[in-house]
């Protein structure tokens, strides 16, 4: 990356015309132990080299957060709270972990492990059991598709699922993704990998990650078989069809749960197919065996690809805003329209039925579906009119 000044002999508009923005990607940050020399001696060398040029110490924060975790009937004991909280800050440098994201150049102190993982799910007692969330931590989640998914991915993250996480999308994040995806313009031109990679990394640095940056593809979906990574729970949030039907076929193989959540306008719906309890056809049979294996081969024509993603929408959520904007794509439209509202209910929604499925709560196959509509009676969009004259106007085009 160029440095950002001008020189004396350089005019701003010289100097901004010749300056691009570089993306920068995920890398594995750096932890260390402070009570190891060995530790201290490599910081230190980083810090003589440039390559820390941020600290974040929160540690007085952390202890306080602490104390209140670990002695709830002593919180207004300000005695019992200086002790605990000063013996922590007399540990220096040596109390927590210091990670170092080499994206940002920033240093930052953490509690220990099992410290921070208690801080971050200390609400959800007794919500969930102390039990229960180890369950969840000791939990390996893939994620494939980061636009739906990475409200699926943050959602995992701030409930604590998920200490092996794998992220697949082999696309970009553009300025257009902002309203769905948690992100900012400093992350426009990264991959949206490489944007999730971080978020993941910040909350919780202990967090495993593997990523398929290319996506998922029937020649590198194998690599899931790999017992150190091998997914308990599949989430398809991808676009491509032939991926989302090998995700299906890979995961009946397998026996592996599959989660998809699907934004239809102001709807989220929610699929559940589980490989692993019951007899489940892809899809959960909206699709029969050919279609199925069409889609996997990529094998069909424009006319079938409609049809297909007719059929697993469900004629029922589409709305006739929906259908006007599907004829409206190449015309008026770049791409089918999503809110970020329903992504993130739809994120919700997998995070809730993730859980559930790890704690072997019984939750059968089936499509489950979120309407604001009809939980607030919300009013119609367009008229009956309107609505029968574009579902009119959308079957003549697809005949």
């Amino acid at each position: 990356m160029r440095s950002a000044e001008v020189s004396n002999d350089e005019s701003l508009d010289a100097f901004l015309g010749g300056y691009q923005g570089e993306a920068k990607e995920w890398s594995q940050p750096s932890s260390f132990d402070l009570s190891s020399s060995e530790d201290i001696d490599e910081l230190s060398s980083l810090v003589k080299s440039g390559n820390v040029s941020s600290v974040s110490d929160q540690a007085l924060v952390i202890a306080n957060n602490l104390f209140e975790l670990r002695h709830p009937e002593a919180i207004d004991d300000s005695v019992a709270r200086t002790e605990y909280t000063q013996e922590i800050i007399n540990r220096g440098k040596e109390f927590g972990r210091w990670v170092l994201f080499p994206w940002s150049k920033e240093l930052m102190r953490y509690p220990e492990q099992k410290d921070l993982r208690d801080l971050r799910t200390s609400r959800n007692r007794h919500l969930i059991t102390n039990d229960e969330q180890r369950q969840l931590y000791d939990a390996s989640i893939a994620v494939f598709g980061l636009s739906v998914g990475s409200n699926v991915v943050d959602k995992l993250v701030q409930s604590g699922i998920g200490g092996t996480l794998t992220v697949g999308d082999m696309d970009i994040l553009e300025p257009s993704n902002l309203n769905r995806i948690n992100a900012t313009m400093q992350d426009v031109g990264s991959k949206k990998v490489d944007v999730a990679a971080k978020k993941i990394s910040i909350a919780d640095p202990y967090i495993r990650q593997v990523h398929f940056s290319d996506g998922v593809t029937r020649q590198n979906i194998d690599k899931l078989t790999d017992p150190a990574i091998a997914p308990d729970v599949i989430v398809d949030e991808v676009d491509d069809l032939p991926a989302k039907a090998s995700l299906r076929l890979f995961a009946q193989e397998q026996k592996t749960p599959l989660v998809m959540a699907t934004d239809a306008g102001d709807k989220a719906v929610l699929d559940v197919e589980r490989y692993d309890t019951e007899k489940t056809e892809p899809f959960n049979g909206k699709l029969n065996t050919r279609e199925v294996q069409k889609l996997a081969d990529n094998d069909f024509t424009d006319a079938e690809r409609g049809k297909f993603m007719l059929k697993l929408v469900g004629v029922r959520n589409v709305t006739p805003r929906l259908l006007r904007s599907s004829m409206d794509i190449g015309k008026e439209l770049g791409g089918i329209p999503q809110l970020g509202v329903t992504a993130s209910v739809g994120g919700a929604l997998a995070a809730v039925a993730i859980r559930e499925i790890i704690l072997e709560r019984d939750l059968p196959s089936g499509r489950y579906t979120y309407s604001p509509k009809n939980i607030m009676s919300l009013q119609p969009q367009m008229s009956r009119r309107d609505s029968l004259r574009t579902f009119l106007e959308f079957i003549k085009n697809k005949e």
